[in-house]
Parts: C-alpha cells; sequence; structure tokens
C-alpha cells in the first residue's frame, strides 16, 4: 500500500442470505481477513460479487492467490466460516491464523470424539441446522433445504481447511482455546504494531459452551428420534425439513431473548478483539451475545459481563463492529456509549434486506439517538471505511450512508 500508517476496514457484501460477517482491514501494510459470509458467497449470487472477487479487487490480487498476513475465524457457525474452506482450497493463504477450535466449536470436549460426517437425511442433520442461527419463520422449502445441505458437510469441510492451514503454516495456526493460551502472545507480537488486543472468551467460558453445545445436542437427538419412533421408521428429508419449519415457527424460537439455544452456545464462543492504529481504536465482536447472552448459566454471564467491563475500561472506541449482525442481544446503549459520540463510526455486517431483527429496529433507533455515523452491509453493499492523517471517509457501493430504515 506505499502508506505504512493508512487504515482501511473493508465491510464486504456478504450477499442477500440471512447474517453473514466478513471483513478485510488494512492496517498499513498489513491485512487481517475476519471471517467468511456464506459458503456460497464463493460465487456471485443475485448481482453480489463473491468474496474472492472483492478480495482481489482490493487487494489487488488475482484471484486464486490471495494472501492475507492474518486470518480470523471468530466462531464456528456457517455464516462465519463461509467460504473460507473454498477459497483456501482455491489458494487463499495466510501467514498467521486465529481460529474457532473445532472440538469447542461443535461441542466434542467431554467425548473427545474427532469430526464426524453427518449422514444425510437423520436426526443429526437437523440438529446441526438447530445449532446455526435460525431462518426466518417465513422460510421456503428451497431455503431449508440449502441450510441442510451447508450444515451436511460444514464440520467436515471446517476441520479440512484447519488441517490444509496446518500444513502450510504449521504452529502459526492459532486454535484459539482461551486467554492463557501462550501461542497467543506470539500472535499478538507478531502483529504489536496493529495493536491488537484479545479480550476474550476466557477459556473458562469456551468449556462451559461447549459443555452445554454436547448435552444439548445428544439431548435433542434423543428426542427427535423418539418422535420419530426412530428404530421403525427412518427419518427422510421432508421429514427434516417439516420438522426445521416447525421449530422456528414456534414462539419460542423466533424469540431472541428465549434462553439457552444451540445458536447462543456458539455465538458465545466469538472471539472479542481490540485493534489500536493510526489512532483509531477498534472494537471487533464477533457475534458476541453481549447485550443479552440468552444462557441461563451464571457462570457464562459473569463470563461476558467481564468482557463487557474490559470494553468499558479500554474504550472509548472510534470504530465498533456490532455484535450478531446489529441485534439487539449483541448490542444496546451501554455498548454503543463506549463509542466517541463526535467521531465514531459503527459497522454492521448483515444479509438479506427481509430480515427484521438483524439489524434490529431498536438498534438503529439507538444509532440515531447517539448521532453516530454507520455503514450496514444488507442496504450499503461493500462498505469501505478510511482513516487518513485523522481525516474520516465512508464509501459505500449502495448509498446513502446512517441509514436508518428497518428491514
Amino acid at each position: 500500500m506505499g502508506n505504512d500508517q493508512a487504515l482501511k476496514l473493508h465491510l464486504l457484501d456478504v450477499g442477500s442470505g440471512q447474517y453473514g460477517d466478513a471483513l478485510l482491514c488494512e492496517f498499513g501494510n498489513k491485512t487481517i481477513l475476519i471471517d467468511g459470509a456464506h459458503p456460497e458467497n464463493i460465487n456471485e449470487t443475485s448481482g453480489h460479487p463473491s468474496i474472492g472477487t472483492q478480495l482481489a479487487a482490493i487487494l489487488n490480487q488475482t484471484p486464486n492467490k490471495l494472501h492475507v498476513d492474518l486470518l480470523v475465524v471468530t466462531h464456528a457457525h456457517s455464516d462465519h466460516i463461509g467460504c473460507l474452506p473454498a477459497l483456501i482450497g482455491q489458494g487463499l493463504s495466510a501467514e498467521w491464523a486465529l481460529v474457532a477450535d473445532e472440538k469447542l466449536g461443535w461441542g466434542h470436549t467431554i467425548s473427545q470424539k474427532q469430526s464426524v460426517v453427518i449422514a444425510e437425511n437423520s436426526v443429526e442433520l437437523l440438529v446441526a441446522a438447530l445449532r446455526e442461527e435460525p431462518l426466518r419463520p417465513d422460510a421456503t422449502q428451497a431455503q431449508v433445504l440449502d441450510l441442510l445441505n451447508v450444515v451436511a458437510n460444514l464440520e467436515s469441510n471446517y476441520v479440512q481447511m484447519l488441517n490444509t492451514l496446518q500444513d502450510k503454516i504449521g504452529d502459526h495456526l492459532v486454535r484459539y482455546v482461551g486467554l492463557d493460551d501462550p501461542r497467543l502472545n506470539k500472535l499478538t507480537a507478531a502483529f504489536q504494531d496493529t495493536g491488537m488486543q484479545i479480550f476474550g472468551p476466557a477459556g473458562g467460558q469456551l468449556q462451559a459452551c461447549a459443555e452445554h453445545l454436547k448435552t444439548r445436542t445428544d439431548q435433542y437427538i434423543d428426542e427427535w428420534k423418539q418422535r420419530f419412533n426412530y428404530t421403525r421408521r427412518p427419518l427422510n428429508l421432508d421429514n427434516v425439513i417439516e420438522s426445521y419449519l416447525q421449530v422456528i415457527q414456534s414462539e419460542s424460537a423466533t424469540v431472541e431473548s428465549s434462553k439457552n439455544s444451540l445458536n447462543a452456545f456458539v455465538n458465545l464462543q466469538s472471539v472479542v478483539i481490540q485493534m489500536n492504529f493510526a489512532d483509531w481504536k477498534m472494537l471487533f465482536t464477533g457475534d458476541m451475545q453481549l447485550a443479552d447472552p440468552g444462557v441461563t448459566d451464571q457462570s457464562i454471564v459473569n463470563s461476558v459481563a467481564a468482557i463487557r467491563e474490559q470494553i468499558s475500561v479500554a474504550g472509548p472506541y472510534d470504530f465498533i463492529k456490532l455484535a450478531h449482525h446489529g441485534s439487539k442481544n449483541g448490542t444496546n446503549e451501554d455498548i454503543l456509549a463506549h463509542g466517541k459520540a463526535s467521531r465514531a463510526v459503527i459497522g454492521i455486517c448483515s444479509g438479506s434486506t427481509n430480515d427484521a431483527n438483524h439489524p434490529d429496529p431498536l438498534v438503529l433507533g439507538l444509532l440515531q439517538q447517539d448521532k453516530l455515523q454507520w455503514v450496514r452491509t444488507d442496504r450499503n453493499g461493500q462498505a469501505t471505511i478510511t482513516v487518513t492523517n485523522g481525516n474520516v471517509a465512508l464509501e459505500v457501493v449502495k448509498p446513502p450512508v446512517n441509514d436508518p430504515q428497518p428491514n
């Protein structure tokens, strides 16, 4: 880039599917890619450019020889792992990688079992879909089928991706297992000039979430097998789709404050990172449910509160990537107060303009009330925040910025 103090934050266009996070950060001559949107974003979709195409244009690289200095996978949901396995298979390389641990992410800490391939048309396939962020209650059968196709191979594809990275970069691949891991010191030292600091989650929070994932997954599988009289009647694909729609259409599944959902325990494993560069302090939150953890395990609730306290002490921030696609369990007035009201920029990564809760209207209202500047990929498409000598410029593919319109 030439200017070793130039700062650019690119919120990539994550397509028209629900949710999705993908950010490319340029800290002088260092590049950091955080998350990979959806698996389908490996290709252009409905006029939305692929993630690879966007990266190639920003980095001035060829699509099959993409390279970043650091790759981050905040947690093990499909809308964050996204197309990274495919991109790495096509040649994306990284000098370092900080990734969600696959065993913790799928709740394997108790049995220590390895990745399993989910049998097609099985109860396990249904439960794998339920650990993801829920589709809208009016989702079509085709949309559910697309989700099932993703989750059937998500874990095995992710494990293969990590194996590929391990072969290429060795101990520069850091599986995130908590703040006490000494490998984090080497990683943060390598990116000292970006002011990288990891706020959490702590190892205890990761372990607790993994244990709940394991326990609840086994419970769900047993319950659904009993429901379908599984030993006598095989579960076919129509049963899986119908059952998934029944779950997401129930009141408890559509209310974000419902407690102890599988997807909440995955979100609560999100790595939270602070960066400080070019006199700009930035906060990247993954899907950490900072405003409402959504679980009854008090140890996890306390651990999330400790992360919020770190954010409060370290702030105020010039840029905040809102947690969980602008949902109300990720953001509230207290969290937005950590931004500098006179200059803070807020970034919201989200896909579908038909998703009424992401970003949430209450969060959009808070942004207007606080007179902050914001960009949102669901309506703006790819957005770039450039900081040069203290001057801030916002550029979006689809104006205007600061769009308060709820979906």
